[in-house]
């Protein structure tokens, strides 16, 4: 279980910034809606799979599963919120040293490692309303009961 003593040691920062894709993130032109583009390609050696629990608005989880390094096999869970406009997505109008900032203060700060299933779920469940929790939850769930589609 995921308790606020052992979160920290769950935000294992040095090796996740070895994966962080700076070079690809340089590339991307932010967009609404929680920035898919980005936060898809934000760690190299990695694959995604992302739930959200609206469709102009809401909270969206990234989950990445590692294929190498120290952190094989583990997963790395991103909960954040996103929204249509620049008003209300902070993501939109980023592009360049401004977005690879952003991105890697959230990784440093907000993303938590989880080694499986149950943990993804206890890091959603803090993080998001309880209604909204129990949307990512139940699509999570799903995913993990049949076999998740992963995009590189």
């Amino acid at each position: 279980m995921l308790t606020e003593e052992n979160l920290a040691v769950h935000n294992n920062t040095g090796d996740l910034l070895l994966y962080f894709n700076r070079d690809a993130l340089l590339k991307v032109q932010g967009e609404a809606g929680g920035n898919s583009e980005a936060a898809r390609i934000l760690f190299t050696n990695a694959q995604y799979k992302q739930w959200s629990t609206g469709n102009y608005e809401g909270e969206v989880c990234h989950l990445y599963k590692f294929s190498d390094g120290n952190l094989k096999g583990k997963y790395a869970v991103i909960v954040d919120s996103y929204g249509s406009c620049s008003g209300c997505d902070p993501y939109e109008d980023m592009t360049g040293e401004e977005l690879v900032g952003t991105m890697r203060k959230l990784v440093v700060e907000d993303v938590k490692i989880c080694e499986i299933l149950q943990e993804v779920l206890e890091v959603v469940t803090k993080e998001v309303s309880s209604h909204e929790s129990q949307k990512l939850k139940d699509q999570i769930s799903a995913d993990f009961n049949s076999e998740i589609i992963w995009s590189n």
